[in-house]
């Protein structure tokens, strides 16, 4: 049967914002001895989501080389995906070989964020020090992240969440108001 290598995978990344796709290439060699290369049937079928359900066979246009080594490129979507690529040589033998890839989301969305917010401190009934930084405050408020969000954002990689956190200070993700005094 004729003998499928198929170059080490690795990662894809995405950063079309508009059709979360990302370009691939997976290139592969294809070994035999029992016919002519001209004699060699190709079929490369794509698993889109790599749920086992064969979504298409690819045309020419996605499969450049000629014997021995060839390349299939194109993009695909964010996600996990599958190509099964089946050679036939003139004898009747077959080689069936499935390559899982992965297109990941590489762009992080970027905020549009509100420039100049002011925020109008309201007086605390008592003494209390509502940071802990060990001093009475006499005023605060808490500012939410969302508010200083100018433009709501779209990311492939949906949902988007907001954090904010002091200049200077260590990002906490999960901090989504800023108290102030």
């Amino acid at each position: 049967a004729p003998v499928l290598t198929v170059a080490p995978v690795d990662s894809f990344c995405s950063t079309n914002k508009t059709a979360c796709t990302g370009p691939v290439a997976i290139s592969f060699r294809v070994d035999e001895a029992c016919s002519v290369p001209e004699d060699l049937t190709m079929t490369v079928v794509l698993d889109a989501g790599d749920d086992g359900t064969f979504d298409g066979i690819l045309d020419d246009s996605q499969i450049t080389g000629t014997y021995p080594a060839f390349t299939v490129a194109g993009s695909y979507p964010i996600g996990a995906h599958a190509l099964r690529v089946s050679v036939s040589d003139g004898c009747g033998n077959t080689t069936v070989q499935r390559v899982p890839f992965v297109v990941y989301d590489c762009q992080a969305p970027a905020p549009v964020c509100i420039n100049g917010l002011s925020v109008e401190l309201g007086a605390l009934p008592g003494d209390e020090d509502v940071d802990g930084d060990g001093i009475l405050d006499l005023a605060s408020a808490v500012v939410p992240a969302t508010s200083l969000i100018g433009r709501a954002l779209d990311d492939c990689s949906a949902p988007v969440t907001y954090s904010i956190n002091r200049q200077g200070m260590r990002a906490e993700q999960n901090q989504d108001s800023l108290l102030l005094t």
